[in-house]
């Protein structure tokens, strides 16, 4: 309780890590201000327990300033990515009705994740396979 005697509501917390796949060709451009934005779709796929089933969605990423300049070379269609940030979604008001658009993640944090189709690096760990 507050000195008040009033409860506060408890904060909010908007927090998203998300793995999965770049599936259209990413968009590199810059605002008025010239802050970099870098956006793309992300697909997540995976098999949830009994009462959620599989997982199969798309969710645009919004990547702003440093960290989009850091990406803008790297990140293409089919690169797996694990990404983390805050779920934005944009309003506005239209013939006095507030009209909301899609959901987006703008990304704080970027992991590159291996492809799972890719065949394993040989080094001192790997065994290559036998001639014969």
């Amino acid at each position: 309780m507050t000195r008040e005697g009033i409860e506060k509501e408890p904060r909010a917390e908007n927090y998203t890590v998300i793995d999965g796949e770049v599936v259209e060709p990413v968009e590199h451009r810059f605002t008025p201000s010239g802050k970099s934005v870098l956006m793309f779709l992300l697909e997540h796929l995976s098999e949830g327990d009994e009462a959620l089933g599989r997982v199969h969605l798309r969710i645009s990423v919004s990547i702003f300033g440093m960290l989009a300049d850091v990406w803008s070379r790297s990140v293409k269609p089919g690169m797996r990515l694990q990404v983390s940030g805050y779920l934005n979604q944009r309003r506005w008001i239209r013939d006095d009705e507030t009209r909301w658009g899609k959901i987006e993640l703008h990304a704080r944090k970027i992991v590159a994740l291996p492809d799972p189709n890719a065949l394993p690096s040989h080094d001192e760990n790997t065994v290559a396979p036998s001639g014969g």
